[in-house]
């Protein structure tokens, strides 16, 4: 999730940004098996309030969202 948030990538590529910026990466078996608990609301709401909190911020939006693109979308 953090290597979505500082560089917009796929599930992948993730590795290499957590791996660029000094965090150690999970392999991609351990991201595809852990990402049924990423897609639930009380696990999103848990994030949006600890970036909130740590922003200062109140009552506010958190909008997370998938910028992949299948190779085969791309390929007319």
């Amino acid at each position: 999730m953090l290597a979505r948030l500082i560089e917009p990538t796929s599930k992948l590529d993730s590795i290499r940004v957590l791996t660029e910026v000094g965090i150690p990466a999970p392999s991609y078996p351990t991201i595809k098996r852990r990402l049924p608990v990423y897609a639930t609301v009380e696990w999103r709401q848990q994030l949006a309030r600890a970036c909130a909190a740590h922003v200062g911020l109140g009552p506010a939006a958190l909008v997370l969202y998938d910028v992949t693109v299948r190779h085969e979308a791309l390929v007319a």
